[in-house]
Order: C-alpha cells, then sequence, then structure tokens
C-alpha cells in the first residue's frame, strides 16, 4: 500500500524518524509515491520534496489536524486521533496551507478545525488512520500511524515521545500500544488492513500532482529608484571619482542581473524609516562591503574607505538571496515589523521559523533520564564530547564519534551500552520556534506557501526553506545595546544621526580598552576578546576591527 499520509521528526516528539531516512527507505520498497503528513504543521514540506526528488518518488503533501463537531467542547478525554489532509493539487495545497492557519486561530488547548472548515474541500483528500470517529464527513483513503521507520527503531522513539519537561529536567512516559507503530511492508499492510481500503488508498495516490509553489520576489511599493539615488548621493557626497564610480557600476550591474532591484528598496525604506524615530545599527556582516548599502542609507560604512569585498555580500557565482541584517533597540523592534505589515500587507508578512535539535549533551540527558542512568555518571562523557560546526560532514555524528575515540566515552558506553541509541538521536528535530530576527515579506498571502501559526506569528518555515522556495528574508535583530545608546544619546542631547559621525581617534575612547573596562561593549565583554585585548592594546580603530576578527575568525 502506498503510504500517503507519513509522520516524520516534524511530528515533534511523536515520530522518530528523518525525512531522508524514512524516503530513501520508502525508495527501497519500490513505492513510487509517498506523502508526508505532520502533526499541526507543514515544516517538513520542503525537506520532503527535496528527498523525494533525490530518491527518485513523487512527493504528496499533507497535514494531521484535529476536527471536532460545531461549537463542541474541548474535552480531553474524547480527543481521537487527528484526520489527514492530502493536496490533490496545487489549488488543494494552499487550502492545506489555510486549513493549518484556521487551525491555530482557533486553537483551544491545541490547534484544531471545526466540521463546517472542511465543507469546500474539492482539492483535498481527507482520510483515516486506526479510530473510529463521529464526524459525518466522508473519508478518502487509509493511512496508517507511523511513529517510526523499522521495528527496530522503538528504543530510540519511546525515550524521544516519552520525555516530558519539568522545570530543568525530564520524567519520562512510555506508551505501551500492541498495533504496529513502524512503516508497514507490503505484506504487512495485506495482513493488517482491509483490501479495498489499500486499493483505494492508492488509487487516490496517482491523482495527487500538488508541487511547492516557488516565490517571486516580493515587490517595492514605494516610488524611489534605486540608481537615482545611489548616483545622486555619490555625487552629493563627493565620492565620485573613478574608485567609487566603477564600484557602483559593478554593484548595481550584478544586482540588476540577479533581480535584486525590489530587495533594496525595500530593505531602504524601512531602515530610513526607522531612522526618523530610533538608532538603527551602522552596519552587520556582509552588507558592510556593499556600497550601494551605504548610498541608500541602509548602512554608514564605507567599504571603499575600509576595503571591504562586496563579493561576501552577493556574488555572481551565488544563487542565495543577500543577506542584510540590520539592528533595531530591542524596544522599538517590533514598530519595525509593524511598518513592514502596513506597507506589504499583514497576509504577506511573518517571522521566519526555527527547527530545534538534539545537540549532544542534551540528547545524552535525555537517554540517561529514560534509561534510568544516574545523572553524575553522564558527566565525564559530556565534558568530553567532540564539537564541531553546522557545516563540517561529521557535524551531527558527535556523540558516536565521543563514544568511539574518546576514553570518557568507550569507558561510559560500555557501562551503559544501551546508551549507544543517543547517538542515534542527535540532531533530531525535537520542537519548533520563532527566529529571533528573521521577518519573511512575500508578494502574496505567505498560506500559498506554507502553514501559518497564527498563534505565534510564525510561517511553517525555516531559513532553509524559505531561501529554497525563493521567500524574502530580512533579518531584524532587536538589540539591548542599541536601547542603552538611544539612552545615553537622550541623556546628553544627541540627536540619534550624531552617533554615526562620531571620530574614529578618539584617545579617551582607546584608553578604555587598555584599562580594560570592557563591560557592556558590544562582543568586548567576552572572555576571548578580553584576553586578546590584554595582549594586544587597542592604538587605533584598526586594532578593535584586527581583535574582533581574531576572536571570530
Amino acid at each position: 500500500m502506498i503510504h500517503l499520509g507519513l509522520q516524520t521528526e516534524y511530528s515533534f516528539r511523536k515520530c522518530f524518524g528523518r525525512i531522508n531516512d524514512i524516503v530513501k527507505h520508502i525508495a527501497d520498497m519500490g513505492h513510487t509515491h509517498a506523502g508526508i503528513a505532520d502533526v499541526n504543521n507543514t515544516f517538513g514540506h520542503t525537506d520532503w520534496d527535496k528527498a523525494c526528488k533525490q530518491y527518485g518518488v513523487s512527493p504528496i503533501f499533507g497535514v494531521r489536524l484535529w476536527v471536532i463537531k460545531e461549537k463542541e467542547k474541548w474535552d480531553a478525554r474524547r480527543c481521537n486521533n487527528p484526520l489527514i489532509f492530502i493536496a490533490k493539487n496545487d489549488d488543494g495545497l494552499q487550502d492545506i496551507y489555510s486549513l493549518v492557519k484556521k487551525a491555530y486561530v482557533s486553537f483551544h488547548y491545541i490547534p484544531r478545525l471545526y466540521e463546517y472548515d472542511l465543507m469546500d474541500l474539492d482539492n483535498v483528500y481527507i482520510g483515516q488512520q486506526p479510530f473510529v470517529h463521529d464526524l459525518t464527513l466522508p473519508l478518502d483513503f487509509f493511512a496508517i500511524e507511523n511513529s517510526y521507520i523499522l521495528p527496530q527503531d522503538k528504543a530510540v522513539y519511546e525515550v524521544i515521545a516519552g520525555a516530558q519537561k519539568r522545570g530543568n529536567d525530564y520524567y519520562h512516559k512510555f506508551e505501551r500500544t500492541t498495533y504496529p507503530r513502524h512503516i508497514l511492508t507490503d505484506d504487512e499492510c495485506e495482513y493488517h488492513i482491509p483490501k479495498h481500503n489499500i486499493i483505494t488508498t492508492n488509487s487516490k495516490a496517482g491523482e495527487c500532482s500538488a508541487k511547492l509553489p516557488m516565490a517571486t520576489m516580493a515587490k517595492y511599493t514605494g516610488g524611489n529608484n534605486l540608481e537615482l539615488i545611489c548616483r545622486t548621493n555619490l555625487t552629493n557626497w563627493g565620492l565620485d571619482s573613478g574608485e567609487y564610480s566603477g564600484r557602483l557600476e559593478y554593484e548595481i550591474n550584478l544586482i540588476k542581473e540577479k533581480g535584486y532591484m525590489d530587495y533594496f528598496m525595500i530593505v531602504a525604506d524601512m531602515v530610513n524609516d526607522a531612522k526618523k524615530t530610533m538608532f538603527v545599527g551602522p552596519s552587520r556582516g556582509s552588507s558592510a562591503g556593499s556600497l550601494v548599502c551605504y548610498l541608500l542609507g541602509i548602512t554608514t560604512i564605507d567599504p571603499i574607505r575600509f576595503n571591504l569585498l562586496f563579493e561576501r555580500f552577493i556574488d555572481i557565482n551565488r544563487c542565495d538571496l543577500p543577506d542584510s541584517d540590520i539592528d533595531f533597540p530591542d524596544r522599538k523592534r517590533e514598530k519595525v515589523v509593524k511598518w513592514l505589515r502596513n506597507t506589504y500587507g499583514s497576509d504577506n508578512v511573518s517571522c521566519l521559523g526555527t527547527i530545534n535539535r538534539l545537540k549532544p549533551r542534551s540528547a545524552i540527558n535525555e537517554f540517561a533520564m529514560g534509561l534510568g542512568i544516574p545523572k553524575y555518571e553522564t558527566e565525564n562523557v559530556k565534558n568530553s564530547i567532540i564539537e564541531r560546526s553546522g557545516g563540517d560532514e561529521r557535524a551531527s555524528m558527535c556523540i558516536a564519534d565521543t563514544f568511539e575515540t574518546t576514553e570518557p566515552g568507550k569507558e561510559f558506553v560500555k557501562q551503559y551500552p544501551e546508551m549507544s541509541l543517543a547517538s542515534r538521536a542527535e540532531a533530531h528535530a525535537v520542537y519548533s520556534g520563532k527566529h529571533a530576527a528573521g521577518i519573511i515579506v512575500a508578494d502574496r498571502a505567505l498560506t500559498e506557501y506554507g502553514g501559518v501559526n497564527a498563534k505565534k506569528d510564525i510561517i511553517m518555515l525555516d531559513k532553509n526553506a524559505a531561501e529554497y522556495i525563493g521567500l524574502l528574508k530580512i533579518d531584524c535583530l532587536g538589540l539591548r545595546t542599541l536601547s542603552v545608546l538611544e539612552d545615553v544619546a537622550d541623556s546628553v542631547g544627541w540627536e540619534y544621526e550624531d552617533i554615526y559621525t562620531m571620530p574614529l581617534n578618539d584617545e579617551k575612547v582607546f584608553k578604555i580598552f587598555n584599562d580594560m573596562r570592557l563591560n557592556g561593549i558590544f562582543q568586548f565583554e567576552g572572555q576571548s576578546l578580553r584576553i586578546l585585548t590584554r595582549q594586544i592594546g587597542v592604538h587605533k580603530f584598526d586594532d578593535i576591527v584586527a581583535l574582533t576578527a581574531l576572536a571570530r575568525p
């Protein structure tokens, strides 16, 4: 039987199974189609699309949501399993994303829909898993309730699914079900599921043709012209020399070629509007290397003067969108988001989501708790964990390598061999959250591109997923440091603009660094920068640049 409503790791703590492993397993079984339907969210849709393309499987997109009768009070004791919705076509996929948003608008203990929300669902199939429901809805297909991929995955699933947070620790409650919870083979389906249900389900799979929507760049709604602003400011600021003019031509041509003109104007309008009422950070990250950003007022750093590279920001050989990180006072950041909503439409703007995964120390803690191993027994092995950055190909194998290559790891797993399960759970998704800075601005309603958690104002896409479908992301960071600087400026009668023109050769400032009075200085409060500052000293502005570069290579 073709599986139309598989759960994945994005059914947070309800399933153990990475999407790539699930789709590979489906392909190995010889299935040509497979559907994803996680509980209450669509975070996994882009990863499902990627994996299906990799393994030659036709992707089907869906979600699991609870449905109750109209005006029925929620009673947890009457909580049956959710219904499964899958998209027949592109319109059906947008219907599903809209249903997810409706479910969060009607949130009461959990996201839920009313039966009348489903009356106009011609482009969506509705399925069930093994339970009896009392709704009047017709059901189109049958789906299993998978909690893991293979029978031998049950032990890992039980610890992940049974972990319940209590203060700073976890306690575990294990499920005791008798029916199979792995992905059933064809033979197992024929044993457990009536033949007519299998035939109906397989026929529905062939009718599903929905594809993930690809976004186009959000359109700038103002009347300003990027080239005109840049060239005018270049002249007015006395910068129209050969080097500046050549750099501007180069940047504008590349921005045009990439189709980023609207992006730059959206960000410039946002920043310049914010500067009317707040202190905006002068620059952060690679956008400081852009002369266009400087001339538009997005940054206040002259990249030519400081010999900064534009290619760190945009390069002809990269297809990713430019990434402008902009700092705002933490108490005023919401005003910036509100401006974006008012300008580009409340349905078109939302916060970016995040996926939180089990880190090595957390995985060891959880599995030790679940397996009844005293916490003090884990201290040595946790202190010996091999740490790797996200770009390392073995970044998600730190626990396994610690167990295999370090003496504390070898001794620990020898004493507690069952703890080898923890290595399988490392980097597994466990819950979702809201990105601290990322804001998505779309050309149309965000429910055309993904589910939306209306309760927390989150689109169910993380950074990689948003980039995959081409959505515009702007990083608006709220910093306490900028709020403090605003207070200082207010107290001494400065305009916020005065902060941008402070001299960079003030000996009194260098003395503060050399006297190690670093409390409250952004980034210099960390131990590594304190040590470097004490060893090297600060005698000119370039020393500050070099110190931060050494501490954050």
